[in-house]
């Protein structure tokens, strides 16, 4: 897809109006003037972000994985933090699991959006897997919460 590529396919396509308001909006947002480039850059995003979708989450898994590793090898070896930089590992480490339920969410938003699902149940699905990450780095950080 190259920028200085003719742009000289034409379709009809048929929108709602919350989806139209919700192009536009984005448009403003991003200081796009046409609904036409706004749909050729989401489009462009959404191919993007769905070939990089499987990686991200078999990284992400094993971001998780190694996370709950941390977190269980570190409360064993301490009760307390021991310097500054312990205290700075635990916040690293909350923002990494702050990230990966949104990563979560994203993931399953684009898996069910693939298979055919609208949006309301694609982010439906999203917020599923969000409380799952959640629900289960939730009991691990409970042990940290101390050195907050």
């Amino acid at each position: 897809m190259a920028n200085d590529e003719l742009k000289t396919i034409k379709f009809q396509m048929m929108l709602s109006e919350s989806e139209a308001r919700a192009l536009d909006d984005w448009g403003f947002a991003n200081r796009i003037k046409s609904r036409a480039e706004v749909i050729r850059r989401l489009c462009q995003i959404g191919l993007v972000l769905t070939d990089e979708s499987e990686a991200i989450g078999k990284n992400q898994n094993e971001a998780i994985d190694r996370l709950i590793a941390f977190l269980e090898q570190y409360a064993e070896a301490s009760e307390e933090p021991k310097s500054i930089y312990d205290i700075g590992a635990v916040e690293a480490v909350e923002a990494i699991t702050f990230a990966s339920v949104h990563i979560s969410g994203l993931l399953e938003m684009i898996q069910a959006l693939r298979k055919g699902d609208d949006l309301e149940g694609a982010l439906e699905a999203a917020g599923d897997a969000r409380r799952k990450v959640s629900e289960k780095l939730k009991e691990i950080a409970e042990g940290f919460k101390e050195y907050r």
